[in-house]
């Protein structure tokens, strides 16, 4: 456990989160080396709250620290954040009450502490989470306010409408051009997945892995408004699709189809990427919505 003088503020909480995430998503193994410079350039931070947060997770037994050597995985089946499990509960208690609830609707911290008895420190945590996804939105106060338009089998129709007129144009742009690195670690984490190796992965981390690979290709297009339309539409979707991915009979079959996709981008066949893509999101269409 980390020591109560040396807890994470929320910032290095959502670090925390996402590095041990991305140990999962890429099948990092005992003994191996974290590399934090890769970490920073990653999560687009300096090297120093990256090695704060490294240095905690030694401190949790999460990982290893050698002076003059690094961080090291310590046990892959251990890599976990037991310490930050509470407010991962929470948060997902969040996303059910908000899906089954109207749009607009307010919350206030109080309320939602006492709901889930949970303590005012980690309710605001989750709150500022499902804020920066874009699922809830601050009011003025202590008052936060629903923001999913995506719930009915219409809704979902019409947000792959949108996806089918956007993506596959996206990638016909002139000035498209894939970020060779951040190619290799998307194929890294489809090539874990179509391998079966997504068991200790949350629907969380699926869903991000998921969006991730799509909102990446796009922003390979270099047009913005593609890449920031896609970006909004998907805030909107995100908690309903916790229920959606963890098909397993699905999760390979999709990999398959998106390691298609990167190596189509690497090589920029971008007619070929474009229609593959269409095809893609024509079969999610149908195996989501039951068309």
């Amino acid at each position: 456990m980390v020591q109560k003088e040396k807890k994470m503020s929320p910032r290095q909480e959502e670090l925390a989160r996402e590095i041990v995430s991305y140990i999962h998503r890429m099948d990092i193994q005992p003994g191996d080396t974290i590399n934090e410079s890769a970490l920073a350039k990653r999560f687009g931070v300096s090297r120093t709250p990256v090695k704060t947060v490294l240095t905690r997770l030694a401190e949790a037994g999460v990982l290893e620290h050698h002076l003059q050597r690094g961080f090291f995985v310590k046990d892959a089946a251990k890599v976990n954040l037991n310490f930050l499990n509470d407010q991962e509960d929470l948060y997902l208690k969040l996303a059910q009450e908000v899906l089954e609830t109207a749009n607009g609707v307010d919350f206030s911290v109080a309320e939602l502490a006492t709901k889930f008895n949970a303590s005012r420190a980690n309710m605001e945590r989750v709150l500022t989470r499902a804020g920066a996804e874009g699922w809830l939105e601050k009011r003025t106060g202590y008052k936060w306010t629903t923001r999913i338009y995506i719930r009915s089998e219409e809704d979902y129709q019409n947000f792959y409408s949108f996806r089918l007129a956007l993506e596959p144009a996206a990638v016909l742009e002139p000035s498209f051009e894939p970020n060779l690195t951040q190619l290799d670690n998307l194929m890294r984490e489809q090539e874990n997945l179509s391998q079966g190796k997504y068991k200790n992965l949350s629907a969380v981390e699926l869903y991000d892995i998921n969006k991730e690979l799509h909102e990446s290709i796009i922003s390979w297009s270099g047009n913005s408004f593609f890449m920031d339309a896609l970006v909004r539409a998907n805030s909107m979707r995100r908690i309903l699709e916790y229920s959606k991915v963890k098909d397993v009979s699905r999760i390979e079959k999709i990999a398959s189809q998106h390691i298609e996709m990167l190596n189509l981008a690497k090589t920029r066949q971008q007619v070929r990427l474009s229609e593959v893509l269409r095809q893609h999101l024509y079969r999610s269409r149908a195996e989501k919505i039951h068309i």
